[in-house]
């Protein structure tokens, strides 16, 4: 396992991210984000935040990092009621079906000007992008954008929260009031607002290029999905009943949605009809857990991964927790991340308020340091 200090952690985000990332992760429950770029060679992701000091905000435990990455083809576990599997385009990666739906985002292909085996940090502290090396952990740089600044305020919620990879192969990150699209390191694409200002916890993208994002800290609770278009808010996906406090948010090789839900320790699974309706199916329940719901992620082996208290391992066709595996000093992991050839990383919120220098934390695909 590498480890890497990184200051203080309030309201921080990790991507591992590709074209389509499934989990441009923002951040859960308002805390940072974690993007990463992959690549074949054994260095496969990149975080990105702010300084030193990723931030992440959750004071009643809805905070929450994430991060998304993309993987080479594997089969993947179907969800809780479902224990047939289906080859997907990889270790979350959105799903792709048998025909596959055409991407409406956009018609080019995918070329990204982000270099492989980086981790992307949103850090909502330092109203930052921060670019680690996937392999090391260590510091690259870091990128910002006048959206990330535009509420002058000593609260975390304002910042970036929540960022992933589209099917440009560029990063999408979540500010306060809008979506920044960067099409190279600081480089604005685009800017798209959003239906309301309001700190995002998670952002995803479907394998049409729809965009996903979870709310829960300073906002309300809301599924809320962006047409790929040009971004455009299309729907409050209704919830189901007891949910609340949304952290994370991943789809498996089927295409359902996974939600972690911390009001009732619940993670949701819904089916999807075009993605235009999400019928809630089946439940995994967070009973017994050290700590409450963050990031989610399938693993190498077709599992999700959740971060709550330690990093919980679920088979999703029977419902079942399989095991646990962190590190000691892993105290609080909140985003995960997944890269091409199955290494899991995750960072931490250290004292539950941010005021503890935190760390990056890279496993191997079997979870062992």
């Amino acid at each position: 396992m590498v480890t890497r200090k990184i200051g203080m952690f309030v309201w921080f985000g990790v991507v591992l991210g590709g074209c389509g990332d499934d989990g441009g992760r923002t951040s859960d429950g308002g805390s940072a984000t974690l993007a990463t770029t992959t690549t074949t060679s054994p260095t496969t992701t990149t975080t990105g935040s702010t300084t030193d000091e990723p931030t992440t905000t959750a004071p009643t435990g809805t905070a929450g990092e994430t991060m998304t990455g993309t993987s080479d083809a594997t089969s993947t576990t179907d969800v809780a009621t479902d224990t047939s599997t289906t080859t997907g385009p990889g270790v979350n990666q959105p799903p792709t079906w048998s025909p596959s739906p055409a991407p409406r985002s956009s018609s080019r292909s995918c070329s990204s000007n982000f270099a492989p085996g980086q981790i992307f940090l949103a850090s909502s502290r330092t109203d930052e992008i921060r670019v680690y090396d996937g392999n090391s952990l260590a510091f690259i740089q870091a990128f910002t954008h006048p959206v990330f600044s535009e509420v002058d305020s000593p609260l975390y919620t304002y910042g970036p929260n929540g960022a992933s990879f589209n099917l440009r192969g560029n990063l999408v990150v979540a500010g306060y009031s809008s979506f920044v699209e960067f099409s190279d390191y600081g480089v604005e694409y685009a800017v798209y607002p959003k239906i309301a200002s309001e700190a995002t916890e998670n952002v995803i993208f479907d394998p049409r290029g729809n965009l996903y994002t979870t709310t829960a800290t300073g906002g309300t609770d809301k599924l809320n999905q962006y047409d790929a278009m040009d971004y455009a808010f299309a729907q409050q996906i209704p919830l189901p009943v007891g949910a609340g406090q949304l952290t994370g948010i991943t789809f498996d090789g089927k295409g359902r949605l996974y939600l972690a839900s911390q009001t009732d320790n619940t993670i949701h699974v819904a089916d999807f009809d075009d993605f235009a309706q999400f019928p809630w199916i089946a439940t995994l329940s967070g009973a017994g857990n050290p700590g409450n719901f963050e990031g989610l992620q399938f693993n190498a082996n077709g599992e999700l991964v959740a971060a709550a208290g330690d990093l919980v391992r679920y088979d999703v066709g029977t419902g079942m927790k399989l095991g646990t595996f962190d590190q000691p000093n892993d105290a609080f992991p909140v985003p995960l991340r997944v890269d091409n050839e199955g290494n899991i990383y995750t960072a931490d919120y250290e004292n539950g308020q941010g005021t503890a220098p935190a760390d990056i934390f890279k496993f191997a695909p079997d979870g062992q340091p």
